[in-house]
């Protein structure tokens, strides 16, 4: 019986945690994803064009500059027949056309990002091995996740808000001979903000250098940081890298990831692409002989390693700089575990979190044990009362 008492109080002790999901991001990616397909779409169509720029305001809005005005009307035409669900023809003029995201589609995409965050939220949790979890949608921009009798309420919280967005950039071949360090120091500087423990998160310091360099950055770059070797954290020793992002090789593309001993025994995670996936890394490396080209999870440089030949293979390497072998191990356990269950498609902000603690696990216990011995007295007293000497021998079995 105490066995069995001490395994509902297990259960009654969890986590609950309410999630933020950062949607325009997505809806930002989409977006950018549509503009930079949209040449290679008209050149097959032998529409001519200008430049093709995502609206940075609306980030829903895509401006088409035209070379001829006759070409309006066949791009029009172009967007209601191969688009008619997901794009509109806003303006037409005869120097550009503008096409805007269906307000249907962006609510499409919404739903679409919140039931895929669910199940790889629950991918997860159900590798981490707890039993019996609660993953619901909570409006139109919100995550429940309940998780009874969880053990490492730590590990677990890591677990989940980790995006595990894994893409592979190359570095920008001129941003060696840019001042960039000079630039983050002055904006840092400037907007008086750090990264650090008394300083902002990284996502969001991330965020706010990228915008604050933006005018400064070649196009269609971002920066990102490596940590130094010899540094502990990120924090005491980062290296930044202007990377480009004018490529769709993402995480979402695997197959599979796990971890396996380098030659000389420490941990590396180990990935494998399926074909598209194959194909577009192959493409990359063939397009960056002799370049560097990162490979970034949430944000931070993992490794960059040179390309010197065209890479026609299914699988890559993510190697840890970490001195420890258990933390080391701990690490790459929990990436590999992450891409594996699947890239959240969104980042996640954690807006709410409880835990229900022993006390009041303990407090329904025993409030659960009083119920269940008023619950049999009744039954008791009502088969004396009904069976009479019968209700006698009932009473007898039963107890």
């Amino acid at each position: 019986l105490q066995r069995r008492l001490d395994d509902v109080w297990d259960i009654l002790v969890g986590l609950h945690l309410v999630m933020g999901v950062y949607l325009n991001g997505v809806i930002k990616k989409k977006a950018n994803r549509m503009a930079r397909n949209l040449p290679t779409e008209l050149k097959e169509q032998g529409i001519s064009h200008g430049e093709i720029a995502l609206d940075p305001e609306t980030k829903r809005e895509i401006t088409i500059v035209l070379t001829n005005a006759t070409d309006a009307e066949r791009i029009t035409k172009f967007v209601d027949d191969y688009y008619p669900a997901t794009l509109q023809v806003v303006e037409a003029t005869a120097q550009s056309v503008v096409v805007r995201f269906l307000d249907t589609k962006i609510q499409e995409f919404k739903k679409q990002v919140i039931s895929q965050a669910i199940e790889v939220i629950r991918n997860r949790i159900d590798e981490f091995g707890v039993s019996e979890p609660s993953i619901a949608a909570q409006g139109d921009n919100r995550i429940i996740v309940q998780l009874p009798g969880i053990k490492d309420a730590a590990r677990a919280k890591e677990l989940i808000n980790r995006t595990a967005r894994l893409t592979f950039r190359p570095v920008h071949k001129e941003a060696k001979d840019l001042p960039v360090q000079q630039w983050i120091d002055e904006a840092e500087k400037s907007g008086n903000y750090s990264l650090g423990k008394d300083g902002m998160a990284y996502g969001a310091y991330l965020k706010r250098l990228n915008n604050d360099l933006q005018a400064k950055l070649p196009k269609d770059t971002t920066l990102v940081f490596e940590k130094a070797p010899a540094a502990v954290s990120l924090e005491a020793g980062k290296i930044p890298l202007v990377v480009r992002t004018d490529n769709d090789l993402t995480g979402d593309l695997l197959e599979d990831a796990s971890v396996r001993p380098d030659e000389y025994g420490k941990p590396q995670v180990v990935f494998r692409f399926g074909v598209e996936g194959r194909r577009r890394f192959s493409q990359m490396s063939e397009e960056n002989v002799g370049n560097l080209v990162a490979i970034i999870l949430d944000g931070v440089v993992q490794s960059a390693p040179v390309i010197n030949e065209k890479i026609d293979s299914a699988t890559a390497v993510i190697s840890l700089n970490r001195a420890n072998f258990q933390e080391a191990q701990e690490e790459a356990q929990l990436i590999a575990t992450t891409l594996r269950a699947g890239a959240l498609p969104a980042a996640l902000e954690q807006l709410e979190e409880r835990t229900v603690g022993p006390t009041l696990g303990k407090d329904s216990i025993e409030k659960g044990k009083k119920a269940g011995l008023i619950g049999a007295v009744f039954v008791f007293v009502f088969m004396l009362m009904y069976y009479r000497r019968l209700g006698v021998v009932a009473d007898i079995a039963l107890l």
